[in-house]
């Protein structure tokens, strides 16, 4: 790598319906979530981009009228995006950030919450370049049902420590407190930890 490369990093875990990420760098206070299509052999309009590491800059989106971070080089593939977006049915090549994983609908397909919320965070911590590098992420981190047998209170704590953590986090990123962010952060991702050890296998 470059001295003083900017590395933003999303590691993917491919599921049967969505490619699931986890979108991180030094330069943001929290881990961010993202959902992608398939890959389909990198096709257009059906498929998520490969693997590998990427030039991203902001480029003019004629569609939103506003400057958006644009994946480039990407063979084969122009105009691909990273963008908001809650489900993989509104994607075609783009991948969409949000503040979490969870499945909004109820139809079993995994979805990212508060993507605007995830967008404007990005906006305020990353440059107008970075250097994107997507890999396959070595742990599983899917999103699974908590337990039937967990008692109430386990499910409650869990799922508060994540609402907290996303509703601070966003706070203390509008009143610029970095130190706020990461402790809120902190919190949400106890909540999943929480949530995923009383999962079910």
């Amino acid at each position: 790598m470059k001295k003083n490369e900017r590395i933003v990093r999303i590691n993917r875990k491919y599921k049967k319906f969505v490619t699931l990420g986890k979108l991180s760098s030094d330069l943001l206070p929290i881990e961010l979530s993202t959902i992608e299509l398939l890959f389909k052999n990198n096709k257009p309009y059906i498929s998520c981009i490969p693997e590998g590491k990427y030039l991203v800059k902001k480029t003019y989106s004629g569609k939103s009228k506003k400057l958006r971070w644009e994946i480039m080089g990407v063979e084969g593939r122009t105009v691909i995006r990273i963008d908001k977006a809650n489900y993989v049915k509104e994607l075609q090549g783009c991948v969409a950030v949000g503040m979490s994983h969870a499945d909004i609908n109820s139809d079993g397909i995994i979805d990212v919450k508060n993507s605007e919320t995830a967008l404007e965070l990005m906006k305020r911590y990353l440059p107008d370049e970075f250097t994107l590098i997507i890999s396959k992420a070595k742990i599983d981190f899917g999103i699974k049902a908590i337990n039937k047998k967990t008692p109430d209170w386990i499910r409650k704590i869990g799922t508060a420590l994540i609402t907290i953590g996303t509703s601070g986090s966003l706070l203390f990123v509008k009143l610029g407190s970095t130190k706020g962010a990461f402790i809120c952060g902190g919190l949400g991702l106890l909540g999943k930890l929480i949530t995923k050890f009383f999962g079910e296998k």
